[in-house]
């Protein structure tokens, strides 16, 4: 008696391989965008522990944090001393601050008075692609928006921002940039072309910044710009 054994055709195995590219090509844009948010929930809480150390800290003191020259916010390498680890002793505000590296790698910093100047980091400083920028602020300047830097005599700082880099991996210096900011449209334009938003996809360029503090003057677009971000 003849037997006959029961096997898929190569059509039907073909339709269950297009079925499976199908559900791949959906379900791999889903998770690159879940893993895209993870890391940008994961900054925005490293900047908020940051920032609630630097508060507590001014509360104590009677003022925020100054940056150092460099705006570090967390050391780079065993040489330096950077911004954060002055909340580690006497008094522990802020534990672990070795830890605080950002998800997001960049090649480089914009800089500039209009943030086209870039500037790719040197091989031996790739770490820099991971740091948490600190930028302590002032009124000691017709922007109120000075520097206000460590070991100098500039007026205390009444505001701040920490910053890293976006999913797109791009830094920016805002030291030269917030100083050329107005409080007008031009000034707001350019203060929002560096902040991360998340509305125009998960990907978008720009850095993801927190504030904190208040400037006292009239003109703050890059305050303005990054409040509308948190």
């Amino acid at each position: 008696m003849l037997s006959l054994t029961k096997a898929f055709t190569l059509i039907e195995l073909l339709i269950v391989v297009a079925i499976i590219a199908i559900l791949a090509a959906i379900a791999v844009p889903n998770f690159l965008e879940a893993q895209t948010r993870a890391k940008v929930s994961r900054v925005k809480a490293d900047m908020r522990a940051l920032a609630t150390a630097n508060e507590t800290y001014a509360i104590d003191y009677n003022q925020l944090l100054f940056q150092n020259r460099q705006s570090r916010a967390v050391k780079i390498g065993a040489s330096s001393v950077e911004v954060f680890e002055r909340l580690t002793t006497p008094v522990s505000y802020l534990n672990g601050v070795g830890s605080f590296r950002s998800p997001f790698k960049s090649a480089g910093v914009l800089a500039g008075d209009d943030l086209t100047e870039y500037t790719v980091y040197p091989a031996n400083q790739l770490d820099l692609s991971q740091i948490y920028w600190y930028c302590a602020r002032n009124n000691g300047n017709a922007n109120g928006s000075g520097s206000a830097q460590w070991g100098r005599t500039d007026p205390k700082p009444v505001w701040y921002f920490t910053h890293s880099a976006g999913p797109a991996g791009r830094q920016y210096g805002m030291n030269d940039a917030s100083a050329n900011m107005a409080d007008d449209a031009g000034g707001n334009t350019l203060a929002r072309s560096a902040m991360y938003d998340a509305t125009n996809g998960t990907v978008s360029a720009g850095g993801i910044f927190r504030l904190g503090g208040s400037p006292t003057t009239l003109a703050k677009a890059l305050y303005n710009a990054i409040a509308e971000t948190q």
